[in-house]
């Protein structure tokens, strides 16, 4: 999985360090970092050009701590794609907190997303971790050689 490409070519040089900063707090909010979780710092460190930001987001993730996020202006197609994005991010390790929760609301919120758009995104969640549990579950049972 990787921040959607078309996507990132329509933020401007802000916006991707608003997003940078995003994704580290996703990655922390949790108080679990995670391998897979990684991979998107890595990807997110990618959208920066300044050293000492690059060094600020990777202590920020050896600390666990969110980095602050103001309010980010972009138009209501892009916060929505982007709001979408950083949701797949908060289950790349399987599990979907309380807090990535709260955290997804609190993003939603500097995009100026609407809380029904916002719920409609959790529920998503929910639905893409019942469907990879399916999916666990049916695999299990192929192992079966009477199935």
């Amino acid at each position: 999985m990787h921040i959607d490409r078309d996507l990132l070519a329509a933020l401007s040089s802000d916006q991707k360090k608003w997003l940078a900063r995003a994704i580290t707090g996703i990655i922390v909010v949790d108080g679990i970092v995670d391998k897979s979780e990684m991979e998107y710092l890595k990807e997110a460190i990618g959208f920066l050009e300044n050293e000492e930001e690059i060094n600020d987001l990777v202590s920020q993730v050896k600390e666990r701590i969110c980095p602050p996020l103001g309010y980010l202006e972009i138009n209501h197609r892009l916060a929505a794609r982007l709001l979408m994005n950083l949701a797949q991010i908060t289950i790349v390790d399987g599990k979907f907190s309380q807090q990535e929760a709260e955290y997804l609301k609190e993003i939603g919120a500097k995009m100026k997303v609407g809380g029904k758009f916002v719920q409609q995104v959790l529920t998503w969640i929910h639905t893409v971790l019942e469907v990879h549990k399916l999916e666990k579950d049916l695999l299990k049972k192929a192992d079966n050689p009477l199935f």
